[in-house]
């Protein structure tokens, strides 16, 4: 299997300006490209693209122009978030994706909610996760086509795009592949987000509630053997 290519995204949200323009500049020299969704009205840069805000609405947009492209992997990352180890997630993203060939591949978030819902670890450094995190993911194309096929209608309406980690995690396993964490490297990312939580939670069981029955099963059959597994 050849070295998989990344589209590489961006989400500018306000106040995060600076912080993109640098971001940008190290994920370009990493990946080749790097496109900025924005969605800060005030403030924008020659060559970024405007979105409605919310992350539901800006990462249609990204599903959208990746599909354009010719590359199989799409990697998509939220302006609030760091980290010192750009150049070691992308190697590692390619070396595991041809090594494990998963489905969505993940860094460390140090503030997620999904880093301890284990599924099995490969070893020291590599888990078979439960769920990816919106944050910062690489995500295969097949896997992304399965998700929009069988659960873009469930999220329409969904501006704010929580849940859809969890649609695409399960889209993955049915495709029989993989949603790998590599522990090593640290994305730093704020605790909170600058939006209503209720409303977030709101659309996201709203979206859930709409997938097709065999989503619903498995994230059941998830949880029972997440109990399972507790300590």
């Amino acid at each position: 299997m050849s070295l998989i290519d990344f589209k590489a995204f961006i989400i500018n949200w306000p106040s995060q300006f600076e912080r993109v323009k640098r971001t940008e500049k190290e994920i370009l020299k990493i990946a080749g490209n790097c496109t900025v969704i924005n969605a800060d009205p005030n403030k924008t840069m020659e060559g970024w693209i405007d979105a409605n805000y919310g992350y539901g609405c800006q990462t249609k947009l990204i599903f959208d122009l990746f599909l354009k492209s010719d590359s199989e992997g799409l990697f998509i990352l939220t302006g609030d978030a760091t980290s010192e180890y750009w150049a070691e997630i992308f190697e590692s993203a390619k070396k595991t994706r041809e090594e494990l060939n998963w489905g969505i591949f993940i860094p460390f978030i140090d503030t997620s909610f999904w880093n301890n819902k284990i599924l099995s670890s490969i070893n020291d450094d590599l888990r078979r996760m439960k769920n990816s995190d919106g944050v910062c993911w690489f995500i295969s194309k097949d896997v992304l086509e399965y998700y929009l096929k069988n659960c873009s209608s469930a999220f329409e309406g969904n501006s704010l795009g929580w849940g859809i980690d969890i649609a695409m995690s399960a889209s993955a396993r049915f495709l029989k592949r993989d949603v790998i964490q590599d522990r090593r490297y640290i994305v730093s990312h704020p605790k909170g987000c600058g939006y209503d939580r209720s409303e977030a939670i709101r659309q996201s069981m709203n979206s859930l509630k709409k997938l097709p029955k065999k989503y619903i099963e498995h994230e059941l059959r998830l949880r029972r053997r997440s109990l399972k597994l507790a300590p």
